[in-house]
């Protein structure tokens, strides 16, 4: 590349170059409207992927899974917890149990995290994960 920068003039930087710094409220402005638009791309992309398929097979345990899965994965602790409730009755129950915990564990409710932590390892004794969340949480409360 160094070889052809002599000759293609364009490549090269100029002598002097004046470069005019954005202000920092339309740095502040333009960082808002990014944000905002990434989260409006995250709401697309969960009405996409998950809520509109859930409108036409509601019995979808697996995606409704998932889109618990994301909504814990984006920080949306609630919208989780919301959402595997609605799994407890479910053969997703274990699993539903502990991320519920893993989501007040994220809130630092960790009296909680540990009731439901608790009861997923109890419901199956041999998910190693499960026995070290709880071992997790139990230290954080003797804390």
């Amino acid at each position: 590349v160094r070889a052809a920068w002599a000759d293609y003039a364009y490549a090269l930087p100029g002598d002097e170059m004046q470069v005019e710094l954005p202000s920092s409220a339309r740095l502040k402005d333009a960082l808002r409207d990014n944000v905002l638009g990434l989260r409006q791309w995250r709401r697309d992309y969960v009405d996409r992927t998950f809520i509109t398929p859930l409108l036409q097979n509601p019995q979808n345990r697996r995606l409704q899974m998932e889109l618990a899965k994301t909504r814990l994965e984006s920080e949306d602790y609630n919208a989780a917890i919301t959402t595997l409730m609605g799994l407890l009755d479910t053969p997703l129950r274990s699993e539903a149990l502990y991320l519920i915990g893993v989501s007040y564990a994220m809130q630092e409710h960790f009296d909680r995290a540990e009731l439901y932590i608790a009861q997923a390892a109890q419901a199956e004794p041999q998910n190693d994960s499960y026995d070290r969340a709880l071992r997790f949480v139990q230290r954080r409360l003797r804390e």
